[in-house]
């Protein structure tokens, strides 16, 4: 299995990933042992600088001890150093797996599995992965050294005074139990906090996208109100985190200072009745100070475990195996490709609604066959079946003696060359948009330049000064929607496929030049399979095979002259189109 497929959505898989760099973790973990230790003589020496240095008025023994301090901070300082630079280490590889696995689980989703996402929530994933490796590289480690300096400082407490001791660690658990309760409040704002962030970010593209329709319909104001909308329900969001932080730190601090007092109180009865000398005294106030940071780490560990624990959640849907797309186990890789494809009594339901109905039909191999009907009849439903973007529930598709949920489908898209009306520019290069390739050595210019010349794309290019190397822009914004077509058709020519599979092609094209291009794109692909949903009739009259479709079923289906002379829907509309 490959880094990027590995299992890293559960906390068992994470680790798992933790543990290849056992060596790194170990060094960590050892710097952090010897971080505690040089700490724990800093008591001891502050101890003795009263006790001896001091009250012996000894100036050497005080000089001695304050270079050994400073020679104990200086070791302190660079096991730090390289603890952290070790944590930042590994949390950047983690960090790039975590991505990058979230990324190629994404993509190799089944194209339904998009259709109920909002793109918002899948950008918001990526805050979910660097939550989870802050928890797994910062608050883990952190956590057993913290653990470790209360375990040594507390057995150090209880060695001055029990009681002392025993006040420390009644507070700690308070605190932490505290901690455990103050979580439920966390997740139902962590939650919101998500779906508000996951909304801002689906807005903001919504405006970038649709700019120009915003402007024209005069909708300026109403998407302002409307992020003043999303904004205020931050605000909210925001003002809730902050009195219940307010509330949590509160309690924390009450407890601290409760607890500082009390300790207060006992070492300085225990300095008065002399079963404590002042060193020890000011000894018990350093380890206090140094058992802040660690308790404020496993309090922040519990709260990262929840924050990962809930990142995880929400990305268990992509990392969901039933959900990819896989290689069928009897895929045979001598598939002929050159082979009729054949619907039997296929069926097709989308949320509850039968889109596609019990159709039957052929496509021989080297013909042209023509989808026709209505928006919504089902056309690009079909196409997406014979791409394997959908699966039926009922029935067979089948290329040849083979059924296509049996053939792979990245060998199956290899041999297809497919143009939608709603196809993507890549913010890349027009060249890269055609070859979808940024390797030269592996582009075929005179295909490419074939390509450009048949899908009439060479009109466009002779305005653009850099040719095939101008950079289309997110989206091909600069480009009408008919150059964007013909930038699609010349993708489709350049990948020269067995069987080219277009959804209504010519939309956004003149008549002039839509004829011109599917004459062009048909003489190219002659001998090979061409099948086109649209709702042009004139400019595909000519093909081998109409098939009329009406709300998922076909009505008729025959050559141009056979539907003429049957007078029914697709000759009443044709009659229309005249």
């Amino acid at each position: 299995m490959t880094e990027s497929t590995e299992n890293i959505s559960s906390f068992s898989g994470l680790y798992q990933q933790i543990f290849k760099y056992k060596t790194a973790i170990l060094q960590v973990l050892a710097l952090q042992v010897l971080w505690v230790l040089f700490e724990l003589i800093f008591p001891f020496l502050t101890q003795a600088l009263v006790d001896q240095g001091i009250n012996h008025q000894d100036i050497d023994f005080i000089y001695l001890l304050l270079l050994g301090q400073l020679f104990l901070f200086l070791g302190i300082v660079l096991s730090d150093f390289l603890r952290l630079w070790l944590l930042r280490h590994i949390g950047i590889r983690i960090n790039i797996k975590l991505v990058n696995s979230y990324l190629h689980n994404l993509l190799f989703k089944q194209y339904l599995f998009f259709s109920n996402k909002k793109q918002g929530d899948l950008i918001q994933h990526i805050n979910d992965n660097l939550r989870i490796e802050t928890f797994m590289t910062g608050s883990s480690v952190n956590f057993i050294s913290a653990i470790f300096k209360i375990i040594v400082f507390g057995i150090v407490l209880f060695i001055f005074s029990w009681k002392i001791g025993l006040i420390f660690l009644v507070s700690f658990f308070i605190v932490i139990f505290w901690d455990f309760f103050f979580l439920r409040f966390r997740e139902k704002i962590d939650n919101e906090r998500f779906k508000v962030g996951s909304r801002m970010r689906s807005h903001l593209m919504e405006v970038l996208e649709g700019l120009v329709d915003i402007k024209v319909n005069n909708l300026e104001s109403y998407k302002v109100e409307q992020w003043h909308e999303i904004q205020d329900k931050f605000a909210v969001n925001r003002l809730m985190i902050l009195r219940i932080y307010q509330l949590y730190q509160g309690f924390n601090l009450i407890v601290g200072q409760l607890r500082d007092i009390f300790i207060l109180f006992f070492a300085a009865i225990s300095v008065i009745n002399g079963t404590l000398t002042l060193g020890a005294m000011l000894a018990i106030q350093y380890i206090l100070g140094q058992l802040t940071k660690p308790t404020t780490d496993i309090m922040q560990f519990v709260q990262d475990w929840q924050d990962a624990k809930l990142s995880l959640e929400r990305l268990s849907d992509v990392f969901l195996e039933s959900e990819k797309e896989y290689e069928p186990e009897d895929y045979n890789p001598t598939v002929d490709y050159n082979k009729a494809i054949t619907f039997d009594n296929v069926r097709f339901t989308y949320k509850d609604l039968p889109t596609i109905k019990e159709i039957s039909f052929e496509v021989p191999y080297g013909k042209k066959i023509a989808l026709v009907g209505k928006s919504g009849s089902g056309k690009s439903t079909i196409i997406k079946l014979i791409l394997k973007l959908l699966k039926a529930e009922q029935g067979e598709v089948k290329v040849g003696d083979h059924r296509i949920q049996h053939i792979n489908y990245k060998t199956w898209r290899e041999n297809c060359s497919f143009v939608s009306q709603d196809g993507f520019i890549f913010s890349n290069t027009l060249g890269y948009n055609i070859t979808l390739t940024e390797d030269k050595s592996k582009i075929d210019f005179n295909r490419m330049n074939q390509a450009i010349e048949l899908s009439c794309l060479d009109q466009i290019m002779e305005g653009l000064e850099k040719g095939v190397e101008t950079i289309v822009g997110r989206g091909g914004k600069q480009f009408s929607k008919g150059q964007v077509q013909r930038i699609l058709l010349a993708r489709a020519i350049y990948k020269n496929a067995n069987y080219l599979i277009m959804d209504e092609p010519t939309s956004a094209l003149d008549n002039i030049t839509a004829k011109k291009v599917i004459q062009n794109v048909e003489k190219f692909f002659a001998g090979r399979t061409i099948i086109t949903a649209t709702h042009k009739l004139k400019l595909f009259e000519h093909v081998d095979n109409i098939v009329m479709i009406e709300a998922g079923q076909i009505i008729e289906q025959g050559n141009f002259d056979e539907l003429i002379q049957k007078e029914g829907a697709y000759h009443k509309q044709w009659k229309g189109l005249e």
